[in-house]
This record gives C-alpha cells, sequence and structure tokens, in this order.
C-alpha cells in the first residue's frame, strides 16, 4: 500500500490568511465533512482496497455539495520517484473532462456574439473543405458532426492549420447530425474556432471567462516546460512494471479536446458554478444540459461536454470521464441532490468510473446501481453480439468486420478485448444492461460475471441489426 492523506488545506489560502482565519476555515471544512461521517470508514476501506488491487500509484477524491465541500482525501502517491503523496491540491490531467470546459469557452463566445452554434464551422475555418458546409458548432459541441479520426504523430508538433488540414482529409463516418460518435477532431476543431474568433488561445479565453470568475486558481493548460506545483507524475503500464507517462508534443498537448491540469479544489469552486448555473446565462446551461438532437426526431443523451442520464428519482445526472497520458479521471453530479463526486488517479490502467460507483453508493445507497437484468426485446441483436464476441476471444475477428470502427483503433481495441476475456477466466451469461437506440444506429452493453473479473461489453448495431463495433473490457 501507498502512503495515505487526507483533508489538507490549500496552501494558497494559508499564506494569504491569518493564523485565525485559517483555524475557521479548518472548521468549516469538518462541519462541511459531518454529514459523511458515518460513511467515512466504509469509503476509506474501499478506495483503499481498489488501489491496492487495481496497483494505482495515487488518488483523489472529492465529493462536493453544490460546491461545498463534503471530503477531500488522497491517497497514495502523487510522483513515486520523489515520495510525494496525493493532497487535495495535487494536479492532475483532467482528460476528456475538459470537454465541459471547452464548451463553457465556445458558450462565452456565443453569448458575445462571437460565435454562432447553427452556422457552417466554414465561417470560422475558411480553409476548411466545403465538405463541412453543413457541420455547425452544435454538431460539433454534441459530436454529431460525423468526423473521423486521423491518424497523428504525437510526437510531432502541429499548427492549428496543420490539424484543420490533417482532419479535413479524413473521411466522414456518416453524414452531420445522423448520429451519435464521440469526437476528440470536434472539440480540438471548437478549439481552433475559439482561437481564431478570440485571437487568442482558448486557454487563455478560458482564465479569463471561467477559471477567473470561479476562483478556480490552479486550473490550466497542460505545459511540459512551465512550472506547475503540486502537479502530479502520470504512469503508464509496461512490461515490467509502471513507466512515466509518453511524452507529447506541446501543440497536441494544448489541444480542446482534453489539455487541462485541475486540483480537487478546483473542481470543488466550478462544482459551486454548475451548482448556481452561473457565468452563463440561464439560456446558455440550458443549451449545454440538453441531449444531442439527432436528424431522425430523437435525442442522444449528451449534452456540449456533459454526459447525461437518469439517477434516484428521476433526477438528472451529468458529468463526464477523461483519460490522457497516464491519467484517468471521472465526475459524476447527482444535480437534483446537489451532490457532486471526483475520483482522479495517475495510472492510465486505473478504472476510475469503479471507484467513483463505489464511493456513491457507499455515501447514498440511492446511488447503487440496481441490479436488474433489462427484458431482452431484441433477443437477434444479443445473437449477434455472442458471435462477435466469439470470433473476438478466438482471435478471428478483425476490423473489417466492423465498419464503424476506425481500422487502425480497431486493431488495438480488439487486441484488448481479447486479453481481457482471455484474463477474465470462465464467465456466466452476458446480461443486457443498456439498450440506446442512436440515429441510425442502436448501442448496447452486457455485463458477465467471470472467474477472475467482470467483464462489459459494448456493441453498436446498424439498421439491419449487424454488428458495426463491438468492444469487451474488465474491471480489474
Amino acid at each position: 500500500m501507498f502512503p495515505k492523506t487526507s483533508g489538507r488545506a490549500d496552501s494558497d489560502l494559508l499564506s494569504e490568511r491569518k493564523k485565525d482565519k485559517v483555524m475557521k476555515f479548518i472548521a468549516l471544512i469538518a462541519v462541511l465533512a459531518s454529514p459523511i461521517a458515518a460513511h467515512a470508514d466504509a469509503i476509506d476501506d474501499f478506495v483503499a482496497a481498489e488501489i491496492e488491487r487495481q496497483e494505482i500509484p495515487g488518488v483523489a477524491l472529492g465529493i462536493f455539495r453544490n460546491g461545498e465541500v463534503l471530503r477531500l482525501q488522497g491517497d497514495g502517491l502523487a510522483n513515486i520517484e520523489h515520495g510525494v503523496t496525493v493532497q487535495p491540491n495535487t494536479i492532475f490531467q483532467a482528460g476528456s473532462i475538459g470537454k465541459m470546459f471547452t464548451a463553457a469557452a465556445v458558450m462565452a463566445l456565443a453569448e458575445d456574439g462571437l460565435i454562432d452554434l447553427e452556422v457552417p464551422v466554414r465561417n470560422y475555418l475558411p480553409d476548411a473543405p466545403e465538405s463541412w458546409d453543413a457541420i455547425t458548432p452544435r454538431h460539433l459541441l454534441n459530436h454529431t458532426g460525423g468526423l473521423g479520426s486521423p491518424e497523428q504523430d504525437y510526437r510531432q508538433d502541429y499548427s492549428d492549420d496543420d490539424l484543420v488540414a490533417l482532419y479535413a482529409e479524413t473521411p466522414a463516418l456518416f453524414a452531420p447530425g445522423q448520429r451519435y460518435s464521440y469526437s476528440n477532431t470536434g472539440y480540438a476543431l471548437l478549439g481552433i474556432i475559439v482561437n481564431r474568433v478570440a485571437g487568442r488561445h482558448y486557454g487563455e479565453v478560458l482564465q479569463d471567462r471561467v477559471f477567473g470568475p470561479a476562483g478556480m486558481r490552479t486550473a490550466r493548460v497542460i505545459s511540459d516546460t512551465d512550472i506547475v506545483p503540486n502537479r502530479a507524475a502520470g504512469y503508464e503500464p509496461g512490461e515490467d512494471g509502471l513507466k512515466n507517462q509518453s511524452w507529447v508534443s506541446p501543440s497536441l498537448n494544448a489541444t480542446a479536446d482534453g489539455s487541462l491540469y485541475l486540483s480537487l479544489l478546483d473542481y470543488a469552486r466550478w462544482d459551486a458554478v454548475v451548482a448556481r448555473r452561473d457565468i452563463f446565462s440561464a439560456a446558455s446551461w440550458r443549451q449545454m444540459l440538453r441531449p444531442a438532437p439527432l436528424n431522425n426526431g430523437t435525442v442522444y443523451p449528451y449534452g456540449f461536454g456533459w454526459t447525461l442520464s437518469e439517477g434516484p428519482d428521476g433526477q438528472q445526472v451529468i458529468g463526464h470521464g477523461g483519460a490522457w497520458q497516464g491519467f484517468q479521471s471521472d465526475l459524476r453530479r447527482y444535480d437534483g441532490d446537489g451532490i457532486t463526486f471526483v475520483v482522479l488517479a495517475n495510472s492510465a490502467g486505473a478504472d476510475v468510473g469503479s471507484i467513483l460507483q463505489g464511493v456513491a453508493e457507499r455515501f447514498d445507497p440511492r446511488y447503487a446501481k440496481p441490479a436488474v437484468q433489462l427484458v431482452d426485446t431484441h433477443p437477434g441483436l444479443s445473437a449477434s453480439f455472442d458471435e462477435a464476441l466469439r470470433r473476438i476471444a478466438q482471435g478471428l475477428a478483425s476490423p473489417a468486420d466492423f465498419q464503424d470502427m476506425d481500422p487502425e483503433w480497431a486493431v488495438r481495441s480488439l487486441e484488448r478485448s481479447r486479453e481481457a476475456i482471455e484474463a477474465a477466466g470462465d464467465c456466466g451469461e452476458f446480461e443486457l444492461t443498456s439498450h440506446q437506440p442512436n440515429g441510425d444506429r442502436t448501442t448496447r452493453l452486457w455485463r458477465a460475471d467471470c472467474a477472475k473479473d467482470r467483464l462489459t461489453g459494448r456493441a453498436s448495431f446498424d439498421e439491419d441489426g449487424r454488428v458495426v463495433a463491438a468492444s469487451v473490457w474488465g474491471q480489474r
């Protein structure tokens, strides 16, 4: 086990206030923490067990009620080489949680009248191809633009013009608005649009329009060269143990698809903004948290950088996950209750989603996911998934079998899926847990308890019931 720490105050606060004010601040934290005191041991034990089971160097956990701190906890090491422990002010890379902030930068400029969400993106990117005429900023915000994912050399620097040209050369996956398909390309383009419209980097827009007003004093864009106090190191699995994060070029580590540093203290201040629907107008917040409209008249549960789902008592649950450069992150807010959980880890192999879920249900049993199997009204889809699963497990599946999967990505994904199935041992039946229509596609999730792990399977189907994408992963 790595060392454990919890509850330290922000060093900036300590330096700015006199001793009596510091003591009042510490007392306030203690009062705010009291509602979950009865759950503390259960949460502590669970997080410690997960760190050991998953072999994670360090984890930061925050629980907030409308921006008020209920729990700030650091466990393990922020930096293995120097033996530095995780603290509440430790800076973690946020990964794709940063997309909600990219969307915020876009909305700030939209409120200024500088970006129109309904016009073609070529209005802001005149060098973009004519094939993008039907793509709007709204499509990019909702991941419904249909853009493909290009091959990139992550050790090469690219200018904004280089990236637009690279994205333009990549074949489109579908017509704009036809379906939802998660797109880092789309959010990187949104950042380029902000850069051009504002005449400065989107990170500077965020500092002025979001981080500053919110009091997020350590939130910023990633930089390898700047001195960043309390920065955690990211780790990736290697053949003989953990390795330091892979190097990424400065330009690709500053794109708007997820290139931010944030601490638990920053997340607490952001949670207060979200709770009050502050900084932006009520109309802007409604747009950010509205499901994505699709061409067939249906919607998909994703807003502007926010995943959307339904929680206890029918309340909306909003959040996002992230993964980048040896870090994993997850944020989930039960919006009706005003309760937010944030879990940050400095290991590429960490399953922070399962940690967050375990913490949430120990905090409030209402947040436990019901173990009810869905009634399968489309058994033919499950049969098609079973066949795809068999081929993946036997190493017979190829990228050509799955038309919606990028060929290069599919090679890695299918191999990881095969390895997960092999490592899990004997499994019971895969039970259907989710059925989500998505325009001209349907996405389903299954779960199976196995001898050594619990597996989750995901597949997308076209209108004829053919599997067009599939993957399997475990919790261990």
